[in-house]
């Protein structure tokens, strides 16, 4: 089977990364052939989170999205199948990407809820139900977690196939690393979208450090804090090891629909790391996490009473990270995943 992969970004994304390219060697060894097609250029993603090469950003785009419409003119009936991460450029009308994809066979990829950006303002205008309209005339649609099977429930159910994003468990099979002081890390790690939500428990981090020694250790992303908090340029060769290095995830979010749509991977991160962890309340959250890895914080007491009590107990962090990591191994691993996603693609 032909395949031509459309993600929005090269492997430097982090969502095309996992949610894409690292099934690619077990696409191929089913026996398929894969073409990709990025829609930004490689390198954007460093470009954005330096927040440099603005007008390079503004004309690669506009070149990516006249080469990606091109190129499906010219070549989308030499293969057997199309998976689309989302959408194919963000904005577009439904009716030219329906002519630009006449005839195929495509699978719609989501771990955003990308619909509420249609929403609201001009955009609800013209392109409020684009997302639903592509859903019916997709082959297949796989999504991040099972609130979009409710999103999609004008949508032929039969078509929408649940595909968390996951890791390779074989990395994180390793020793910690040493750790260069005693100081307690609670981490996050995310991206320059994101980051805005540790603004919500800044004050609870603040009330917990009069009390607990800690610091918060922020990975991919900067922001303005109160809290005591240090900041890390995000790397693939340290990634894991700063996760490892670490004594409790968290995940805050905020409460709109377009959280609706995450899919709690930084959790997974956690939990494969072997961190005990704390999330705000979302669908994909309480289906990853349960009462033997971590805890679901739905306000700021929450907040505080799971944080306190996960810092003052070595034990229960062993205990809920021991748990978790396990979890992870047995559910949210490509191991487990990828002849899943394999059998998707055969199917459709």
């Amino acid at each position: 089977m032909k395949i031509l992969f459309l993600p929005k970004y090269y492997s430097e994304g982090s969502s095309s990364r996992y949610r894409y390219y690292n099934y690619f060697p077990f696409i191929v060894e089913a026996g398929n052939s894969i073409l990709v097609k990025p829609l930004l250029y490689d390198g954007y993603v460093r470009d954005l989170y330096r927040n440099t090469n603005r007008l390079k950003r503004l004309f690669m785009l506009i070149l990516g999205i006249f080469k990606r419409m091109s190129f499906l003119l010219f070549n989308r009936g030499n293969f057997d199948l199309i998976i689309i991460e989302k959408e194919l450029v963000t904005f577009m009308p439904f009716l030219i990407e329906r002519m630009l994809l006449k005839g195929c066979k495509i699978i719609l990829d989501y771990d955003d809820n990308i619909n509420a950006r249609y929403q609201v303002g001009f955009s609800r205008i013209f392109l409020s139900n684009k997302i639903i309209r592509m859903a019916n005339i997709a082959s297949g649609i796989t999504v991040g977690n099972h609130w979009y099977k409710e999103f999609y429930k004008e949508v032929d159910q039969s078509k929408i196939y649940y595909l968390p994003t996951v890791i390779n468990r074989d990395l994180y099979v390793k020793e910690k690393p040493l750790r260069q002081d005693n100081t307690l890390k609670i981490v996050w790690i995310g991206s320059l979208s994101t980051v805005k939500y540790l603004k919500s428990i800044d004050q609870v981090l603040i009330d917990l450090q009069s009390k607990y020694n800690f610091k918060l250790k922020v990975i991919g992303a900067k922001i303005d804090l109160k809290c005591n908090v240090e900041f890390i340029e995000w790397n693939s060769r340290t990634e894991i090891d700063e996760l490892m290095l670490s004594d409790i995830g968290i995940m805050p979010l905020e409460d709109t629909n377009w959280e609706k749509g995450k899919c709690g991977f930084k959790l997974i991160q956690y939990m494969a790391s072997g961190l005990p962890v704390v999330a705000s309340y979302s669908n994909a959250n309480s289906e990853i996490i349960n009462e033997d890895c971590g805890f679901i914080a739905k306000n700021q007491i929450d907040w505080y009473n799971h944080l306190s009590l996960l810092l003052s107990s070595p034990a229960l962090r062993e205990n809920l990270g021991s748990n978790g990591r396990k979890r992870i191994y047995e559910h949210y691993s490509y191991q487990r995943w990828a002849p899943k996603f394999v059998n998707i693609l055969n199917t459709i």
